[in-house]
């Protein structure tokens, strides 16, 4: 990883995206997942806790120059609405290393195979397995302390693999974050501290 790759990553650090898809995004670019989706609300209700300075369509433009920049295969989805009372619009913007894989994701999503969704978006096998109740679930390996590799957590773990599963996945994750990306690092950072007082 030269100069450049450490260039490009700073352009995904500056999205106007929350956290967390920032953290993925950065994590596909630099191969450490295969896939990761974007959800984008449309509708003006829809994020009450992130106010941004775009709108959402001006928004996934703005994702959308940079991904064709650094040469990131991405798809935008169908508009899609949920809720009952309250609409909320949503539109996806899949992002992955290659099209394929892209390809792959929507029929997941599609078929609701959350074998292939785990997979894609790069949790291990045993964990989508506690998530579908295959495999039972540990329910202690949250670290939610004021730790920053808390923050890697967003999987369920297994019972009988969860060190293995923190430690092939969120320590990967988190130290590939914590190399690439020190802005966005140091906001995880600052959010795992946060949450600690709660």
């Amino acid at each position: 990883m030269g100069l450049m790759f450490f260039s490009k990553t700073r352009k995904l650090e500056r999205l106007p995206l929350d956290l967390a898809d920032r953290v993925n995004l950065l994590l596909v670019y630099a191969g450490e997942k295969p896939a990761t989706t974007l959800d984008f609300c449309l509708s003006k209700d829809g994020e009450p806790f992130i106010q941004y300075d775009l709108e959402p369509h001006q928004r996934i433009k703005k994702a959308e120059k940079i991904l064709s920049s650094l040469k990131l295969p991405y798809q935008q989805g169908d508009i899609i609405t949920l809720g009952g009372y309250a609409k909320i619009e949503l539109i996806s913007l899949h992002i992955a290393q290659e099209q394929k894989l892209i390809d792959l994701l929507i029929t997941a999503r599609l078929d609701l195979d959350h074998f292939e969704i785990g997979r894609l978006y790069g949790f291990p096998k045993t964990s989508t397995e506690a998530f579908l109740g295959i495999r039972e679930r540990n329910y202690s390996t949250r670290l939610r302390d004021g730790n920053p590799a808390g923050y890697f957590t967003p999987f369920v773990f297994s019972e009988d693999n969860c060190q293995e599963e923190f430690r092939t996945t969120s320590l990967r994750w988190h130290d590939t974050i914590k190399r690439i990306a020190p802005r966005v690092y140091e906001e995880i950072r600052k959010s795992e501290k946060r949450l600690k007082r709660y």
